[in-house]
């Protein structure tokens, strides 16, 4: 009994090897950024004080700083953003784009922005909202988070370097 070629792919044989190279490449990267996150969240974790302020950190820090900070824009942008969403009655958005811009604060050690931030988040946050407790958290415990941050956002830094060394190293013993 013959398939006459039912159920098979003609030519698999000639896969692309630049494709392999790409796929082994985004491999590398993606581990690679897992040992980031993994190490940064045990440093996060052994800088704060509690579960509380942890968790309320893990949702007011920014991934990647250098490169979120330009497409998000400036607090001015961000507020007119918020602001905007305000006027339509859009408190979800607002909500948003108000932690957005402490978040930012938080990254460029801007207390009082931050502060300002928080306080126009909580007036659009529905108060049983988890936010509303974050928000309060944060702000209640502003001087620790700044002080964390600068850290955090340090050692973040240093882990990347860390990584990409170890990564160039890898690679020149292939």
């Amino acid at each position: 009994m013959s398939n006459y070629g039912i159920g098979t792919i003609p030519e698999t044989s000639g896969i692309d090897p630049r494709n392999e190279a790409q796929l082994e490449q985004g491999k590398i990267e993606k581990e690679k950024e897992m040992r980031i996150i993994e190490k940064t969240n045990e440093r996060l974790k052994e800088l704060v004080p509690n579960d509380d302020i942890y968790e309320a950190m893990e949702n007011f820090l920014l991934g990647d700083p250098e490169s979120q900070i330009p497409q998000l824009g400036t607090p001015d942008v961000i507020l007119g953003k918020a602001d905007r969403a305000v006027v339509k009655g859009d408190d979800l958005i607002a909500r948003a784009e108000f932690e957005t811009m402490a978040k930012v604060a938080i990254y460029q050690q801007d207390r009082k922005l931050a502060k300002k931030s928080l306080e126009l988040a909580s007036k659009v946050t529905n108060p049983s909202d988890r936010h509303v407790w974050m928000q309060k958290t944060i702000v209640d415990n502003l001087d620790i988070v700044i002080t964390i941050a600068r850290e955090y956002y340090r050692t973040k830094k240093i882990v990347e370097a860390d990584e990409e060394a170890a990564v160039a190293n890898d690679e020149s013993k292939k």
